[in-house]
């Protein structure tokens, strides 16, 4: 998926966060650009979760990545739940329906309240 985008000449290196697991994966990825002015970082959240794809460069961790997700899943739930369709909202492979929508806020509550306190208090050479 990564490497058939026309702005990725190559991928670099792959780190799995290692507080991941089958319900929650968090990939950093390190990626040589097609251009200097694009991002040569990219996160990927995948598991339960809906899957998505960002660059990162200004976001160092994967707690933050994780923060970052939430927020704009937040939107995304927003959108679809409005019936409209922003361009300022990253992509998640989910289908844009209400049922849909609040299954994965359901989910978000579960990463917020559960999820992300741990994962702030866990080492990631654990």
């Amino acid at each position: 998926m990564i490497l058939e985008a026309h702005w990725v000449k190559k991928i670099q290196n792959v780190y799995l966060d290692k507080r991941s697991s089958e319900r929650l994966v968090v990939l950093s990825i390190e990626i040589l650009p097609e251009s200097d002015d694009m991002d040569d970082l990219l996160w990927v959240i995948a598991g339960a979760l809906p899957l998505t794809v960002f660059a990162g460069s200004n976001i160092p961790t994967s707690v933050e990545a994780l923060e970052f997700y939430e927020q704009e899943a937040k939107k995304w739930i927003d959108n679809v739940r409005e019936q409209s369709d922003s361009e300022n909202v990253i992509y998640f492979d989910a289908e844009k329906t209400k049922e849909s929508a609040q299954e994965f806020e359901e989910f978000l509550n579960i990463l917020k309240n559960e999820v992300l306190p741990e994962w702030k208090t866990k080492s990631t050479s654990s």
